[in-house]
């Protein structure tokens, strides 16, 4: 090998290792040992990452505890986000806090549905006054028997299930138009944090509607202010379904002494349910949330449709019903409930009304 040939290979090795070095430059990755030529180092990194907020650890935790509980010296930006596969969200104060002599951050978890009729909705009135109480007669001993019907207008039964049929797809389509148009707030104002604080001492309405049963109450300051609930006789024993749902899907007739009885009473159970939330309409529009229990289109449109009565009714001078679903205040109860009656209401609100909140330190 000549001299020209070492100079050749000294030279090739040489290219090859600054080649390395480039390329371990350019990635940000170095030698064990830096070089003295000044290869970047992995500070760098470090300074981009340093304002990264550190994750959080839950301190403690108090469950079923009132809004009333956060301290007030927490409120100021306060994000918030939806806890997955539950209909739960969680408002994340940044303020710190003295708890147990250590720096602590605020958490507070609501029902998903309480926290967007807040943020989004907003009383129609402010007078929450309790309407007089209202009376509704009361059912006649004997009807679930086969004793003599009652006079019932067979065509009003019937124009009344075409018009359930037809709520049903309107409904159907309020209802995707408004969810599309809903969308969940990324930070809660200041105004919301405060009302967030009081829940307990707004105004609510719980409505429960279904199967011929109807409760409801109105809560203010923690307390009932108003509530009816009743029943009447419209479903079929054994088979289930109220007389307008097995008639108008084949299972039925309306010649039956036991039919007929029924179809009157769902009328009147309508009727009366549109005269008690007539009369509730001032105490309604003064709440901060209205929440209702009714499965299917049938029942909603008990609670939100006045129109497809009977005109011999005479409920077309009480208006439109004051719930309605475009209403942000107005929600689904995001519970299991079980049957209408003054002891569910009260319980809803209880669970509603309550939150969870935790105090969280930064993970070390």
């Amino acid at each position: 090998m000549t001299a020209a040939d070492d100079k050749k290979k000294k030279r090739k090795k040489k290219t090859v290792s600054e080649k390395k070095s480039s390329a371990k430059a350019a990635s940000g990755l170095t030698d064990a040992t830096p070089k003295a030529s000044g290869a970047p180092t992995a500070a760098p990194e470090e300074d981009a990452t340093k304002g990264a907020p550190l994750p959080l650890v839950e301190l403690v935790r108090f469950d079923a505890a009132t809004p009333t509980e956060v301290p007030d010296d927490v409120l100021g930006r306060a994000p918030c986000r939806t806890v997955p596969d539950t209909a739960l969200a969680v408002v994340e104060f940044e303020n710190t806090i003295e708890f147990e002599s250590r720096c602590c951050t605020c958490r507070v978890e609501v029902f998903r549905s309480v926290l967007l009729a807040l943020v989004l909705g907003e009383p129609l009135t402010s007078d929450a006054c309790a309407p007089p109480p209202l009376a509704v007669p009361r059912q006649p001993e004997g009807l679930e028997g086969d004793g003599e019907a009652e006079e019932a207008a067979d065509a009003d039964v019937q124009q009344l299930s075409d018009v359930l049929i037809a709520e049903y797809d309107a409904l159907q389509i309020a209802k995707e138009e408004f969810e599309d148009k809903l969308s969940f707030p990324k930070e809660v104002s200041l105004a919301v944090q405060r009302k967030l604080r009081q829940l307990p001492q707004l105004s609510w309405t719980i409505l429960m509607c279904h199967g011929g049963y109807f409760a409801g109450g109105v809560f203010v300051n923690n307390k009932c202010i108003t509530h009816k609930s009743f029943q009447r006789y419209v479903v079929r024993k054994k088979q289930g379904g109220k007389q307008s749902s097995n008639a108008k899907d084949g299972g039925g007739s309306y010649n039956s002494v036991g039919s007929q009885i029924r179809a009157a009473q769902e009328i009147k159970w309508r009727i009366d349910v549109c005269h008690i939330l007539s009369a509730w309409r001032s105490v309604i529009e003064a709440s901060h949330f209205i929440f209702y229990v009714a499965p299917g289109p049938q029942n909603v449109a008990v609670l939100t449709d006045f129109s497809s009565l009977p005109s011999s009714a005479q409920t077309s001078q009480l208006g439109a019903s004051p719930v309605s679903l475009t209403d942000p205040r107005v929600r689904k109860v995001p519970l299991t409930t079980h049957r209408p009656n003054f002891e569910e209401v009260q319980r809803i609100y209880a669970e509603l009304s309550q939150c969870h909140v935790s105090y969280c330190i930064p993970r070390c």
